[in-house]
């Protein structure tokens, strides 16, 4: 014969853990406003480089509502440009707009005016003028005059 069950004693619930608080922005991470749209930046001390968040840009030459997906959808049709940005671009520790650090597709200028030139939009021109006077300020690129040539 069995001995009876003992009354099992749940534990008391714990208590809830108090908010965490917002992680400061990295030293490194800036976001920049082009014609009122951001534009997340980071600057690698180690190459003397800006890195922009590619979906960022893919967002302001697109308006899309989902540049993320937009993104993508371009890499499965385009596969020079998947194999461009696979190859070329790395993922870079951005700040979300929620504050969370995650790994983004990043571009350093020049992989930036790539991008553009794939766009027939109106806001190419000015994006691609915007980033070659950010990256004259901060580094004095000499490769700049090259990349304006619109073919």
């Amino acid at each position: 014969m069995r001995p009876p069950n003992k009354t099992f004693m749940a534990r008391p619930p714990r208590p809830p853990r108090p908010p965490r608080p917002p992680r400061p922005p990295r030293p490194d991470s800036y976001i920049a406003v082009f014609q009122g749209s951001k534009l997340r930046k980071v600057w690698n001390p180690e190459k003397q480089l800006w890195y922009f968040s590619l979906v960022d840009i893919i967002g302001i030459l697109s308006d899309s509502i989902n540049p993320t997906d937009y993104l993508k959808k371009l890499r499965k049709r385009d596969h020079l440009l998947n194999s461009y940005l696979g190859t070329n671009c790395p993922q870079v520790g951005m700040v979300t707009h929620t504050g969370k650090l995650r790994k983004t597709l990043a571009g350093t200028v020049s992989h930036c005016f790539f991008i553009i030139k794939l766009f027939p939009s109106r806001k190419a021109r000015s994006l691609g003028i915007w980033l070659s006077i950010i990256a004259e300020q901060s580094l004095g690129e000499t490769q700049i005059k090259e990349n304006l040539e619109w073919s």
